[in-house]
């Protein structure tokens, strides 16, 4: 796999979780409160991972 591409993709998913959306901001609201804050962040990575897999198999399907 070409390292320009991964890069590009890796810059591009790092822009999107760290940019302050709705998200976010529960998230750190979460863990400054101490209320569950390591089960809030799994539940996001979970749905962020399973969104980005999605995305990209169906991308990849349709280009096909």
């Amino acid at each position: 796999m070409p390292l320009l591409p991964a890069l590009k993709g890796f810059l591009l998913m790092l822009s999107v979780i760290v940019a302050i959306g709705p998200q976010n901001a529960f998230l750190i609201r979460q863990a400054v409160r101490c209320e569950q804050a390591w089960l809030t962040a799994s539940v996001f990575l979970f749905g962020d991972v399973a969104m980005v897999l999605l995305g990209g198999f169906g991308i990849g399907h349709l280009l096909e």
